[in-house]
């Protein structure tokens, strides 16, 4: 069986398998069985600092932008 990864940084998601159905799969978190946590960290942190004024978005890594706009609700 293939174990899931994390689409940012490629580490193994633990707590998810693709053995049992969908809903029991998925941690029920933010971005759960999508990202691990040190990038939904890094992620917060990032919509944290655009929100406060602190950086621009187009000054936030590529692989997490996509992520911070679905949390200010812009995707």
């Amino acid at each position: 069986m293939k174990n899931l990864v994390c689409a940012i940084c490629g580490s193994k998601l633990h707590g998810v398998s693709k053995s049992t159905a969908k809903t029991r799969t998925r941690p029920e978190r933010l971005f759960g069985g999508i990202l691990c946590h040190k990038c939904v960290e890094q992620v917060i942190t990032y919509k944290t600092r655009v929100e406060d004024g602190l950086t621009k978005p187009k000054d936030i890594d590529i692989r997490y932008r996509k992520y911070v706009n679905q949390l200010m609700g812009k995707e």
